[in-house]
């Protein structure tokens, strides 16, 4: 996991000399949503949100839209002038706001624009990081493209387990859907809360 004490970091060589960059580069889409504790907490707690796999297809691709989105200005040049500490608090908040919506019952009528609004400020948590990995990869725009649907293939995965999981553990735990929901979504609350105050005091 990205802190504000290591800004960057090489997920998967990637150079153009390397024979394998087609393959590197789909990896590093995969590796970031597995590898990455934050981003499976915040795709837990919309999956904890949306309840179904259908109502998750919108947001979660808005998500990852915008999160391409801001991968494409950083590797522009782009500079938003966001000291990268603040990026990596601003990613633990999305996880609390999200958490919050499961907690206090609300969902936006418009999750959509409100996630894609948070892939933004992932995509440039990630776009820092990858920006040393990114060097010397020929056709940047087909390599990231690969990074997207690498991102995405993860996300959808990893969300559908999650569902799978709240559907099936209510009847063998014997215990109300409602009740695991809320504990669940008070767990990644407050593991977004202790990371947003780590990031911002380190």
């Amino acid at each position: 996991m990205l802190k504000s004490s290591e800004p960057t970091t090489t997920i998967f060589p990637v150079t153009s000399d390397n024979t394998s960059n087609s393959k590197a580069i789909w990896v590093l889409g995969i590796e970031h949503v597995l590898g990455g504790l934050d981003h499976i907490l915040f795709i837990l707690a919309l999956a904890l949100v949306c309840k179904s796999s259908t109502g998750l297809v919108a947001p979660l691709s808005a998500f990852t839209l915008a999160h391409s989105f801001s991968l494409v200005l950083v590797f522009l040049g782009v500079d938003i002038g966001v000291p990268s500490r603040l990026i990596e608090v601003g990613i633990a908040m999305t996880i609390v706001i999200m958490a919050l919506f499961e907690l206090l019952g609300w969902k936006p009528k418009r999750l959509f624009l409100v996630t894609a609004v948070m892939g933004g400020i992932h995509g440039f948590g990630l776009g820092q990081a990858l920006t040393d990995s990114m060097v010397g990869v020929e056709g940047l725009a087909i390599a990231l493209a690969q990074v997207t649907v690498g991102i995405e293939l993860a996300q959808l995965a990893v969300a559908l387990i999650f569902l799978a999981v709240l559907i099936h553990l209510p009847k063998l735990a014997n215990v109300s859907k409602k009740s695991i929901e809320l504990c669940t979504s008070c767990v990644v609350a407050c593991v977004g809360f202790s990371w947003m105050l780590e990031r911002l005091v380190s």
